[in-house]
């Protein structure tokens, strides 16, 4: 189950990830409204906070801590899906999911992913999902009737 907090750290940390290289596309803009929706956050919260995301000095750009693994991996895969979203590598964005592997302890998992990613980016680069998505059903799922 992925609680409010958790879901919160999801949606930041994807902020600070897009902020990472001081520019924000609109591919990265409209994942992000994506994501926030489907994290249950208001679209007009969304797009103000990604409107004043490389001004707002309150923002730390302290590395996500998830409460499992599962929900780090998701956020990594993510990650690199936005990361990507735009067609552009940064290297700033990817030293910035690799800090988020390491504080979760999945620097090994991280580059398997990255490979991966990289090897399959046409199929996986497809904005139509993204991988959280499966932990929310399986809450959902297991809400009682």
């Amino acid at each position: 189950m992925i609680n409010f907090y958790e879901k919160s750290l999801y949606l930041k940390g994807l902020m600070l990830l897009i902020k990472r290289d001081k520019k924000i596309e609109e591919a990265e803009r409209n994942l992000m409204i994506k994501v926030g929706k489907i994290l249950g956050f208001e679209k007009d919260f969304i797009q103000s906070s990604i409107d004043n995301l490389l001004e707002n000095p309150y923002i730390t750009d302290e590395i996500p801590k998830f409460s499992s693994k599962i929900i780090a991996e998701s956020f990594l895969l993510d990650g690199l899906k936005l990361s990507f979203s735009d067609n552009d590598f940064s290297p700033e964005e990817i030293e910035f999911l690799s800090e988020v592997a390491k504080q979760n302890g999945l620097e090994s998992e991280y580059s398997s992913m990255l490979k991966s990613y990289l090897s399959h980016f046409e199929t996986l680069n497809d904005n139509s999902f993204l991988f959280i998505e499966k932990y929310l059903e399986e809450d959902r799922d297991q809400v009682p009737q």
